[in-house]
């Protein structure tokens, strides 16, 4: 179907290095609660991140837990999502970093 892509993770245990044009794939757990899911997605607004890309999957074993996959633009290592990762550690029941990678089309 023409405008489908195709997205492929390379799994390694080191980040990719910064190229200026970068992004940062994050999950998180929030708790089941009206406005959870906004109050998370207000950090990376407020560090003014774009996210490019959120996905929610329902957690195994329970009626109404989710779990939230989100890419951004920025490195891990840039302070703006430093601080959002910071953030939303404090607010989330989990957050685990999956890594940073250069965006299509960076230069590295």
């Amino acid at each position: 179907m023409a405008g489908n892509t195709t997205r492929f993770a390379v799994i390694g245990h080191a980040d990719a290095k910064r190229t200026g044009k970068d992004k940062t794939a994050i999950m998180f757990e929030i708790e089941h609660r009206p406005g959870g899911l906004a109050d998370a997605l207000s950090i990376p607004k407020k560090q003014k991140l774009n996210l490019t890309w959120i996905e929610s999957f329902p957690l195994p074993g329970t009626e109404r837990g989710y779990i939230f996959f989100v890419e951004l633009e920025g490195h891990r290592e840039d302070l703006r999502v430093r601080r959002a990762i910071t953030a939303l550690e404090k607010r989330c029941k989990r957050v685990v970093i999956l890594g940073s990678y250069a965006a299509a089309g960076a230069v590295g």
